[in-house]
């Protein structure tokens, strides 16, 4: 069972050889990198280096030399690798669950737009802000979250 990491044009994605599709969002590096690494917690860190490389050097992580036209082409000829990538503009950010998870991860997360970050530290949730002075971030625990931040599907790693 094949999960390939496919790069094209800056963006990343799995494609699974057993199902014939896209098994991932559709993502620039640095936030498929933070997916992938959600996904597969935090052993995973080690594997995606080397898959990422292979990707950015032939197109994908095969093992073979594939590039992305190769993967896509000879698993799943019904879809196009132009097809693929166009979901990237449909891709307006992720739910506060998933976003939570990536905290959970060890990455800050935040709305698009704003200044202000979330992170877990020694297990609370906290958010940061900058200091208008250009000190240190101003740092506190999150002792509630509004209902439009929950319900929110703007969330981006800081």
């Amino acid at each position: 069972m094949a999960n390939y990491i496919v790069q094209e044009d800056g963006l990343f994605f799995t494609f699974s050889s057993v199902s014939d599709m896209v098994s991932s969002p559709v993502l620039p590096r640095a936030e498929f990198e933070a997916w992938y690494a959600y996904q597969a917690a935090k052993a995973a860190r080690e594997e995606i280096a080397p898959r990422i490389a292979r990707a950015i050097q032939q197109g994908s992580s095969s093992h073979d030399g594939e590039n992305a036209y190769d993967i896509v082409r000879g698993n799943a000829e019904r879809i196009s690798l132009k097809k693929i990538l166009a979901r990237r503009e449909t891709l307006e950010g992720m739910e506060f669950g998933t976003a939570l998870g990536l905290a959970r991860a060890g990455l800050r997360i935040r709305r698009k737009g704003w200044d202000r970050t979330w992170s877990i530290e020694d297990g609370k949730l906290t958010v940061r802000w900058p200091d208008p002075a250009g000190g240190e971030d101003a740092v506190a625990p999150a002792y509630e979250l509004h209902e439009d931040d929950i319900l929110a599907d703007d969330w981006e790693v800081a």
